[in-house]
């Protein structure tokens, strides 16, 4: 569960490089949309993150010499906190604290062990799950202001590890595993009620090895990127959009010169993406409903695959040869703006509900450049340019937080680092070098930043909320 977060060499440098204008607003008017929990915006992080509250594993008690205590969810007032076991004979404990002060919410942590835990859309419910061995799985649900189980059921499960979100007013679990015709990933996927009940599972074909929901959509998708996608209802499990048949279906109609590209999740259900057969013709994007029922078709442009702002409105999309980019209302099928880039490219990210930004990577270890356009109106902000190795994974609406990976392979590494919104200048960065690299993790949990502390022999492990 806990992932270390590796680090690059940071090339603080601002390159205002153009990106000239294309085209105008469509609708002036258009403002912020409401917040979202998956959209990538986290507390403000103004200058070097330092601990505003550290939580060790003595906290838990019989727990006290635990391997390390991570962070699972969090929402504006609270942290799900798990310690693990220096010996894995067990799965972690749960405990929820306060995210303010760090302080536990329960008088224990809960009986109830876990590999993972999610918040949910109840505030009085907290989901946990864990794999007892390779073939079953418990879920259980228990009362987030106490820790009290509340109800648990077990289901049999192919996969080795699993994971839970929030789905609706109930929990999805996310279960992966390796197909053994086929030697390739896979995921399974289980729909729980908030009383523990499952009410579908659904395996989707080896290779969809990722897997997302929109509580705000309805549907829960299973793909590998461009390589495929499977879209599913929420409440049913019903199958609403597989590529394959997408792609029979056009052949069918004599549209041979467009191939499936991408899925994306939005709050009016999801969007399908397909690319000219020969390059920059054709593109098209096709909004779908909760049900399944394509609404319009929008041809010209095609969403680029984004892993988070599945619970918005707003895409971004490109002309499908990466020199034109813009932002796509999937509630009218309307687009917002347009502009021309400079530097082609397909991979536009939506970060913090308020920027859509430019990757372009040109060679490994070289610079990326990203480029920071207004969700709104396609105003350009500021150009970052970073190492290759850095990922670019939230923002607090003035700075773009970046985390890094690939750190045993380079010296002196920035762990993660903010850049300005306004003109990409480096802003801070925190650096972890020699035995630190592989001793602390950053991690971003709900709308902060979290440092998790391996255990030594002369300190405990513990996990610290991070602020500026």
């Amino acid at each position: 569960m806990m992932s270390l977060i590796l680090a690059a060499i940071v090339l603080p440098v601002a390159v205002m490089a153009g990106i000239s204008g294309f085209g105008h607003d469509v609708d002036g008017s258009a403002g912020p949309e409401p917040y979202v929990a998956d959209d990538g915006r986290i507390y403000p992080l103004a200058g070097k993150p330092q601990p505003m509250w550290t939580l060790p594993a003595t906290a838990f008690g019989a727990q006290a010499d635990a391997s390390y205590v991570v962070a699972a969810d969090a929402d504006a007032h609270r942290v799900v906190v798990l310690a693990f076991p220096q010996y894995h004979d067990h799965d972690g404990v749960p405990l929820l604290v306060d995210s303010a002060d760090g302080k536990p919410r329960w008088d224990a942590p809960s009986r109830f062990e876990a590999d993972d835990c999610v918040l949910g859309a109840d505030p009085d419910l907290l989901a946990c799950v864990r794999n007892d061995h390779e073939t079953m799985l418990t879920i259980g649900i228990l009362d987030a202001r106490t820790g009290a189980i509340i109800d648990v059921t077990t289901a049999p499960t192919r996969g080795f590890t699993s994971r839970v979100e929030v789905a609706g007013d109930g929990f999805l679990v996310v279960s992966d595993y390796r197909d053994n015709q086929t030697r390739k990933s896979a995921v399974e996927l289980m729909r729980f009620g908030p009383d523990a009940r499952r009410s579908w599972v659904q395996v989707p074909r080896p290779g969809l090895q990722y897997a997302q929901v929109s509580s705000a959509g309805r549907v829960v998708l299973a793909h590998y990127g461009h390589g495929g996608a499977i879209v599913y209802a929420l409440d049913s499990g019903r199958p609403l959009f597989d590529d394959v048949t997408a792609t029979a279906r056009l052949r069918a109609a004599g549209q041979a010169n467009l191939a499936f590209d991408a899925v994306v999740l939005c709050a009016t259900g999801f969007a399908v993406g397909y690319l000219g057969t020969d390059v920059g013709r054709a593109t098209r994007t096709e909004l779908y409903d909760s049900d399944g029922r394509r609404r319009a078709v929008f041809d010209g442009f095609a969403p680029s695959p984004q892993p988070a702002g599945a619970e918005g409105t707003l895409l971004p999309v490109h002309d499908g040869r990466g020199e034109v980019a813009g932002v796509l209302s999937t509630r009218d099928a309307r687009l917002v703006w347009q502009r021309r880039l400079s530097v082609a490219t397909f991979d536009l990210a939506l970060i913090g509900g308020r920027f859509v930004v430019t990757d372009d990577v040109t060679i490994q270890s070289f610079p990326r450049y990203r480029r920071i356009l207004d969700l709104h109106t396609g105003v350009q902000r500021g150009i970052v340019v970073s190492h290759y190795d850095q990922e670019l994974v939230a923002s607090d609406d003035v700075r773009l937080i970046m985390t890094s990976v690939f750190s045993r392979l380079r010296t002196d590494p920035p762990a993660v680092a903010a850049y300005r919104v306004v003109d990409g200048v480096l802003a801070w960065e925190v650096r972890t070098v020699g035995d630190d690299a592989d001793r602390f993790s950053f991690d971003l949990v709900g709308p902060y930043l979290f440092r998790t502390t391996a255990v030594r022999a002369d300190q405990p492990a513990a996990v610290s909320r991070m602020a500026g």
